[in-house]
């Protein structure tokens, strides 16, 4: 997001992830639903990606545009978060 980190971007990073946390909270109901770490990763994008389109105004042409990047972000810091964990798991057990 442009402009930088300011109380907008902060509310507006609320209100993406607030979406993203009912689709979390819908799906945690399936069975087995984040056995899998590949879904964790398209649920993450797929989410936040939605999010961001009903929440942000976009500043870059089309208007997928900006939620295709913060989703890919998204999904890179969930990814992120999972090698780590697995990291951890390796080197205790």
């Amino acid at each position: 997001m442009n402009g930088g980190i300011s109380l907008y971007h902060a509310t507006v990073a609320a209100k993406t992830g607030g979406i993203s946390a009912v689709g979390v909270l819908a799906t945690s109901f399936l069975p087995n639903a984040y056995q899998n770490w590949k879904f964790n990763l398209v649920f993450t994008f797929g989410t936040t990606f939605v999010g961001d389109v009903i929440v942000v105004p976009t500043h870059y042409g089309p208007v997928w545009m900006e939620a295709l990047v913060t989703g890919l972000l998204a999904s890179a810091f969930a990814g992120l978060t999972i090698f780590v964990r697995h990291q951890f798991k390796l080197r205790r057990g």
